[in-house]
């Protein structure tokens, strides 16, 4: 009764809170507003901007750069609430369409009210305005000769679009479209140049004038990514409905889990985002600590699962469900190897190979002539299975390195010995292949030492370093440590700021790490599949929008399977004492 009494309240809290930020802030730039190329028909019928909010990215700023008023941009935006809020990083906003708005690509300096006077082509290429003044088209129109049964307005497809999506988005019927256009299939080819007709169509098809599609290379930027074979069959809504589970080991009928309670208290404040965002969300909580309480219609019947955790209850959850139905695996790096011959399975945390993958890959780019590099290790150990699993990608990467081993007892004669191989002209580029925090504490102190007899030194390691206690960490930024982790929270981002004021005034608490995971976790997978629609899965390796708290999503498919995570973050220990993030 407890546990349900604090669900209820964290449930009610969340439903109920709001805040707004306000103050100066010192020393800030914004970021220029790049005009979008996108439009769509908004429910009113007329015509606006897709604009998707950077960082930095004002209203004040983004509504100069359009050359519209800030009510206007409100106004369009009833459920985004601007005014109070402000804008978000990553959200997508309607922006009204002017007979003398900025030409679309275009760059204007924030906080510009000059409009771009758009090229002579671009004026060719105005589409047709109706009485009230508003652009009948929804993207920008080819110069093309008009027939004079009728006027039209020409479109390209998109990969994401069928002829259905189309005849909504201009508001002329499916039948109109294939007749204007002596269309026999409703298939179309993405690229393809249609007409669509300003109203009904009358007249036989062949009175009307056909343009064949031109084959027109495709920019590398609109190819489709590999694996979305279903290309032609994939939907693209804004704002399409989602329904998700979240399995969690709550521990309700005992002590409850501490770890879950706090990804679950996380994952309520992106809930509550979202739907300040205007996204529908079905959501079924599951409390999976003594078992699996899911059917298979349950599950059929869901977009995606966020969880279980353990890899035996992830496997069987992965037999029940189909592959319609997303499996999501939130923390265990252990899952990872069913994602082979599952294509629902979705590995989200990065693996320890792409951290260490990340950290050669960053010696290869800040690797110059002069410089040597060095692997470090324990002599008399046997390896353990981090350790063969560097020396493997080390041979892979083919980076060209110097082995040196020693044993902890060794001390000032390893000291001497190493600082007999390095170089004192160049950089010393050091990486300890080694998970002994008895080890890899005694060599980040031997590399200190050397430091003081005035070496250039700099240390990779992966994101295990932080968690030994024992390490002095004055000497990680002494050697200018470079960390590739799956995780990391930028406590200057203004998203995390948010997060954290949230956060505090609901649980009156600090956030932990899972916290900050169940936030990313719910708020990436919900967001995408609202965006992308009943295909979310199919879109899942073509995604841009990975900047969370403290996770990057970039999902690859596996060639036999699933998704799994090569998104890893990279900070630097400066010499300052400040930990920065560099990516």
């Amino acid at each position: 009764m407890l546990f349900r009494q604090i669900i209820c309240t964290a449930l009610c809290a969340v439903s109920l809170f709001s805040f707004s930020i306000g103050g100066s802030a010192q020393g800030y730039t914004q970021t220029p507003v790049t005009v979008s190329k996108d439009k769509v028909r908004g429910s009113d019928g007329k015509i606006y901007y897709s604009h998707t909010v950077q960082d930095r990215q004002t209203l004040f700023s983004i509504s100069k750069a359009y050359g519209v008023g800030i009510d206007e941009i409100c106004a369009a935006n009833p459920d985004m609430k601007l005014k109070e809020e402000g804008t978000k990083k990553g959200a997508i906003i309607f922006i009204p369409v002017k007979e003398n708005a900025p030409a679309a690509g275009n760059e204007n300096p924030a906080g510009s009210n000059v409009a771009v006077k758009p090229t002579e082509d671009e004026e060719t290429a105005r589409p047709a305005a109706d009485k009230t003044g508003v652009a009948t088209s929804t993207v920008p129109a080819v110069k093309e000769k008009k027939p004079t049964q009728q006027d039209y307005t020409v479109h390209t497809v998109k990969w994401f679009e069928d002829i259905e999506d189309i005849a909504d988005e201009y508001s002329v019927s499916v039948e109109d479209i294939m007749k204007f256009n002596g269309l026999k299939t409703k298939k179309l080819k993405k690229r393809q140049k249609i007409r669509i007709p300003s109203g009904p169509v009358s007249g036989p098809a062949e009175d009307i004038a056909v343009e064949k599609p031109e084959e027109t290379k495709v920019p590398e930027t609109d190819r489709k990514p590999e694996g979305n074979e279903n290309e032609d069959n994939v939907t693209f809504n804004r704002k399409s409905k989602v329904n998700a589970l979240l399995m969690l080991p709550l521990g309700a009928s005992a002590k409850p889990n501490e770890n879950s309670m706090d990804f679950y208290s996380g994952a309520l404040i992106a809930i509550e985002n979202l739907k300040k965002e205007g996204i529908d969300i079905d959501l079924s909580v599951y409390d999976v600590a003594s078992g699996l309480p899911i059917t298979e219609e349950r599950l059929a019947s869901s977009d995606f699962t966020i969880g279980p955790v353990g890899r035996d209850q992830v496997g069987k959850v992965l037999e029940m469900a189909p592959e319609s139905t997303g499996v999501i695996s939130p923390l265990d790096p252990r899952t990872a190897d069913l994602v082979g011959g599952h294509s629902n399975m979705i590995q989200a945390p990065a693996s320890t190979a792409e951290q260490y993958r990340d950290l050669l890959k960053w010696i290869e780019e800040e690797r110059r002539s002069g410089d040597k590099v060095f692997v470090l290790s324990e002599k008399g150990v046997a390896p353990s299975s981090g350790m063969t699993l560097m020396n493997g990608l080390l041979q892979e990467s083919g980076l060209n390195y110097s082995q040196y081993s020693y044993a902890i007892l060794q001390g000032r004669e390893a000291v001497n010995s190493l600082g007999g191989l390095m170089t004192r002209t160049g950089v010393n580029r050091i990486v300890i292949n080694s998970e002994s925090e008895a080890f890899v504490n005694d060599a980040v102190r031997n590399l200190a030492t050397l430091i003081f007899r005035k070496f250039d030194i700099v240390l990779y390691s992966p994101s295990k370093i932080r968690s030994f206690d024992t390490i002095d960490t004055e000497n990680l930024h002494s050697l200018k440590t470079r960390v590739s982790s799956t995780y990391f929270v930028d406590y200057n981002s203004r998203d995390v700021s948010d997060f954290l004021l949230k956060y505090r005034a609901l649980y009156r608490t600090e956030p932990t790490q899972f916290a900050f995971h169940g936030y990313d976790l719910t708020y990436y997978f919900m967001k995408h599949k609202s965006y992308y629609g009943k295909n979310w899965m199919n879109c899942l390796d073509s995604d841009i929008s990975t900047n969370l708290l403290q996770t990057d999503f970039r999902f690859v498919r596996n060639a036999d399977g699933g998704f799994t995570n090569s998104g890893i973050r990279r900070f630097v220990y400066a010499p300052d004492y400040s930990i920065v993030r560099v990516r």
